[in-house]
């Protein structure tokens, strides 16, 4: 027997191509440094310095760490008189970690158990 053919021929549906898409250009640094400042007047120094990097804009980066250099010394010493010897370690390496140490911060250990 002879193979059958089908009564239609089969069709292709024509295909548009995607549509192309388009890349939202990153934020600028403002973003970043604004939240740097509010992380670090509200005392999350890692936080803040976390962000810290992401923060570009000259004036705003310069304020964010002057925040964060004014705030670290303070956080590290009451988790420290908390006992929480893990946390004030990880402040101070976090202020340190962006060039944020102070004589402050460096001594913010003294007198806790945590030294």
């Amino acid at each position: 027997t002879a193979p059958t053919t089908p009564a239609t021929t089969p069709t292709t549906v024509p295909t548009t191509p995607p549509a192309p898409t388009t890349t939202t250009p990153p934020p600028s640094g403002g973003g970043s440094c604004a939240s740097c400042v509010a992380k670090a007047q509200a005392g999350d120094v890692a936080g803040a310095a976390q962000v810290y990097a992401a923060c570009s804009e000259g004036t705003e980066k310069k304020e964010c760490l002057k925040r964060i250099k004014a705030a670290a010394p303070n956080a590290a010493k009451a988790a420290a008189r908390n006992g929480q010897c893990d946390r004030a370690r990880a402040i101070i390496a976090a202020a340190e970690h962006i060039g944020a140490s102070t004589p402050s911060l460096g001594r913010a250990l003294d007198g806790t158990s945590c030294k």
